[in-house]
C-alpha cells in the first residue's frame, strides 16, 4: 500500500489514490471471473471506478525485449479480450528493450485490471504502466 486510505501497490497507478468522481461502472466490486488477482487489484479497481466514467480510454506502456515478437504478444493480449478495443499502438525501440504503447477503450475498471495483469505475464516484460 502507498500509505493513503484506499491506496494500492500495483505499479504505475499510484497517482490515482484518493481521487473521487462518478463512475458508469455497474459493478460494486472487482469481477473475480476476469482472471486477475482480485486481492492485488482491489485498490486499483476502486480508484479507477471513482476517478473515471466508463467506458474510458486507458493508455498502457509495456516495456519488454526489442523485436516484433514482443509487439505481437502485447497486441494479442488486447485482441484476445472481447471487452476492449485497441484504438492506437506505437513502439519506441531501443537497442535491447522497447516500449509498446497501447490506447485501449475499456468498458470498466475490470478491463484495466485484467489487461494490466495479462501484460505483466508476457515473456520478457520489464514493466507495465
Amino acid at each position: 500500500a502507498d500509505g493513503t486510505s484506499g491506496g494500492y501497490h500495483v505499479a504505475g497507478f499510484g497517482s490515482l489514490a484518493g481521487l473521487a468522481g462518478t463512475s458508469g461502472a455497474a459493478s460494486s466490486g472487482p469481477d473475480a471471473s476476469r482472471g486477475y488477482d482480485v486481492k492485488e487489484y482491489t485498490g486499483l479497481w476502486r480508484a479507477l471506478s471513482k476517478s473515471r466514467s466508463w467506458p474510458s480510454v486507458h493508455s498502457f506502456s509495456v516495456v519488454g525485449p526489442a523485436g516484433d515478437e514482443f509487439v505481437q504478444a502485447a497486441e494479442a493480449v488486447v485482441s484476445e479480450s472481447l471487452r476492449v478495443e485497441l484504438l492506437e499502438m506505437s513502439t519506441r525501440e531501443r537497442t535491447r528493450w522497447q516500449s509498446v504503447r497501447l490506447a485501449v477503450r475499456c468498458t470498466s475498471p475490470d478491463d484495466v485490471c485484467a489487461l494490466h495483469s495479462q501484460f505483466r505475464q508476457l515473456e520478457g516484460v520489464q514493466s507495465v504502466v
